[in-house]
């Protein structure tokens, strides 16, 4: 990416990226059009690729934007404040549907990009994806209190069993067609307190 991009008035930096998330959302990454976004941008193509030397750069600037928007909101106010581990799944799971509830392109963008299939891409966010998994434990789960967990019990696995919990869920949503987001939201829920009482120690239930 060129740094032009990065020095722009945020104004327009926010109108192009609005653009790239609008069109990626509505297609798969091979039938988007980078016409189409400048387009909406109000700008030439070849300006277009003189922030971004290609579609590719562009499309994963765009999905580490919006991971980066899911961590700004997640690490709030209250954010500090968490110790349980569940609660901080929630409070991660409220901040989220507030983000989509407010920025549908995100949404749209972030879960079709996740089961993108393009070889052109699929690797680079396969890669972004496990890198977030392995190192979100350490980054967000610092001050919680890992003793209200059964002793045969590792947090990290939970962490990911939830992961995958989700990420098989959004498939099938996917494959069917999206829910009401509070409906979603109220699945989750009820799950992440299914696995919450199997693995704390019952004085913390």
């Amino acid at each position: 990416m060129n740094e032009k991009f990065l020095a722009l008035p945020e104004e327009k930096k926010q109108r192009i990226i609005n653009s790239a998330m609008q069109v990626f959302s509505k297609n798969e990454y091979k039938r988007a059009s980078t016409d189409d976004i400048s387009a909406l941008a109000g700008i030439s193509k070849g300006l277009l690729f003189y922030y971004f030397h290609n579609k590719k750069s562009l499309y994963l600037y765009i999905y580490e934007y919006s991971a980066e928007i899911a961590r700004t909101n997640i690490c709030n106010e209250n954010y500090e404040k968490i110790d349980d581990f569940f609660e901080l799944l929630f409070h991660s799971m409220n901040a989220k549907m507030k983000i989509l509830k407010t920025n549908p392109y995100i949404y749209d963008f972030s879960l079709r990009a996740y089961f993108e299939t393009d070889k052109t891409v699929r690797e680079d966010i396969s890669m972004y994806n496990e890198t977030a998994i392995n190192s979100s434990f350490e980054k967000y789960f610092k001050n919680i209190n890992f003793n209200k967990f059964k002793t045969e019990v590792n947090p990290e696995h939970i962490l990911k069993m939830v992961y995958y919990m989700f990420d098989g869920y959004m498939r099938e949503q996917a494959r069917t067609g999206m829910k009401d987001l509070e409906i979603i939201k109220a699945d989750i829920t009820s799950w992440l307190q299914i696995i919450k009482n199997s693995v704390y120690k019952e004085a913390y239930l």
